[in-house]
């Protein structure tokens, strides 16, 4: 599968180097059950999780995942998947709904962390055919112990609400 780079820093503190955070996804679709399968890799010098209970998004690090589908209006806000130290959100158009369908696990290790993510796209909203096209984004926010932290994407574009529809693939 092909791996794609997460480098586009949006805002917060620069980061240091290479070694200060890189990182990595790869992404595939599963027709039978309208899945998407989405595996990222983080090498990061400084990993903060949250204290358990705390669902602040930037004070930890942490994913957020932007899917729209082809039957979606371009005004229309796309999806926003998040997973803060315990907190595994689901936002649509704003409000926080119910995670149904959605299965996303973190390893982490001293050298950085992955997340392991499968979104059933039919669930939470979106649309039941997916013979169009589906738009997709990610995001990853970095914080270090030192205070600084960064949100960092893969598609261009100002916000995650703005970039989910850039960047299509044929399901």
């Amino acid at each position: 599968m092909r791996t794609y780079p997460i480098a586009r820093q949006i805002y917060g503190d620069p980061l240091g180097s290479d070694g200060d955070f890189n990182a990595e996804f790869r992404i595939g679709f599963g027709k039978t059950g309208n899945a998407l399968y989405v595996a990222i890799g983080v090498d990061d010098d400084s990993i903060v999780r949250a204290f358990p209970g705390s669902a602040i998004y930037d004070a930890q690090d942490g994913c957020e995942i932007y899917i729209g589908t082809g039957t979606q209006s371009s005004d229309t806000a796309p999806d926003q998947y998040a997973f803060w130290g315990d907190y595994r959100l689901h936002f649509v158009r704003g409000a926080n709904v119910e995670m149904e369908g959605v299965q996303v696990e973190a390893k982490w290790t001293a050298g950085g962390y992955q997340f392991e993510w499968r979104i059933d796209i039919s669930a939470g909203g979106n649309s039941d055919d997916l013979a169009t096209m589906v738009g997709f984004d990610i995001a990853l926010w970095d914080r270090d112990e030192d205070g600084t932290r960064s949100f960092v994407a893969w598609a261009p574009g100002r916000s995650g609400a703005e970039k989910a529809v850039i960047c299509e693939f044929y399901g």
